[in-house]
């Protein structure tokens, strides 16, 4: 980890960039899985344990095939599309402090890269 996170590099690409991102947050999460299971407290070493390795695969991933980092940093727009109707229809009332320019701002967002995630089958 260090090999990589240490050296002061010029300048990295934006893929580039969320790989490191995602391999501290990997070695992050390996240490506070060990210190965990060092102290006897498996089941919240467990809750870390998976995220750590979904950033792992994700890092794998994006290293595998670099052009699909952008597609990768939009999907959050995706995910807070579904969290604002799982609020909707769940806890309204969370809502209502919760700015509604900030709301329409992102489900615009939301709205304009959805295309990039939408299977149209085999042609």
């Amino acid at each position: 980890m260090r090999n990589i996170v240490d050296p002061a590099y010029e300048e990295l690409e934006g893929y580039q960039r969320l790989q490191l991102n995602l391999l501290i947050l990997v070695a992050t999460g390996m240490w506070e899985v060990v210190t965990l299971v060092g102290n006897g407290m498996g089941r919240g070493a467990m809750k870390i344990g998976r995220d750590t390795v979904e950033n792992a695969i994700n890092a794998e991933y994006l290293r595998r095939f670099p052009d699909q980092a952008e597609k990768y940093i939009k999907w959050r727009w995706v995910e807070l599309h579904k969290l604002y109707v799982n609020m909707q229809d769940t806890s309204r009332y969370s809502l209502k402090g919760f700015p509604s320019e900030k709301m329409a701002s992102d489900e615009v967002e939301s709205e304009r890269v959805k295309i990039l995630f939408r299977y149209f089958g085999i042609r």
